[in-house]
């Protein structure tokens, strides 16, 4: 986390009651904590926006698992992170928060993501994806119409592609 993060989400479920669980912003760094680039030389960050239960299902998690947050009493109402899953708890859980509800959206940066080859994804993207499929599958993927899912699929990256490079270059002033 970064410094002031924890803070910033008191403040932000403070103000805003409605909200159930929250996405912030994200950098990328390496194992040295240098800023990770993407194919642009851009750093490359997570993104933090409104995520529905469709985007999820759709296009996957697209922001970062370190900058989410939650009210403690929700995790308990979609009954938590199920332990059968290896790799992709997190992403079964945050599909039963946006079945609730959107997220809310802390337009901060409140964490990083280090990126390294000892990490249990990189090391494990097969068993990963297989995880991610099952999910997919438990949570209704299948019962959507193939031209649905690819359209999908499609949109939800040009959806957000734009408030993501501006936060990208912002970064590099």
């Amino acid at each position: 986390l970064l410094p002031g993060a924890l803070m910033r989400v008191e403040e932000f479920f403070a103000t805003h009651p409605n909200e159930l669980w929250a996405v912030g912003w994200l950098r990328h760094i390496d194992e040295h904590g240098n800023a990770v680039r993407d194919s642009l030389g851009l750093p490359k960050l997570g993104s933090g926006h409104r995520v529905s239960f469709d985007e999820l299902l759709f296009y996957g998690m697209n922001f970062g698992q370190p900058a989410t947050f939650w009210r403690r009493g929700v995790y308990a109402v979609v009954d938590g992170f199920d332990q059968c899953l290896q790799y992709s708890f997190d992403y079964d859980f945050f599909l039963k928060l946006a079945r609730l509800r959107p997220s809310g959206v802390i337009p901060e940066f409140l964490a990083c993501f280090r990126e390294h080859e000892g990490s249990l994804t990189a090391q494990n993207l097969s068993v990963h994806g297989q995880d991610d499929a099952k999910i997919r599958t438990r949570h209704g993927y299948a019962g959507h119409s193939t031209l649905k899912r690819a359209a999908l699929r499609a949109w939800y990256p040009k959806k957000h592609g734009l408030s993501y490079r501006w936060r990208q270059l912002c970064e590099l002033r």
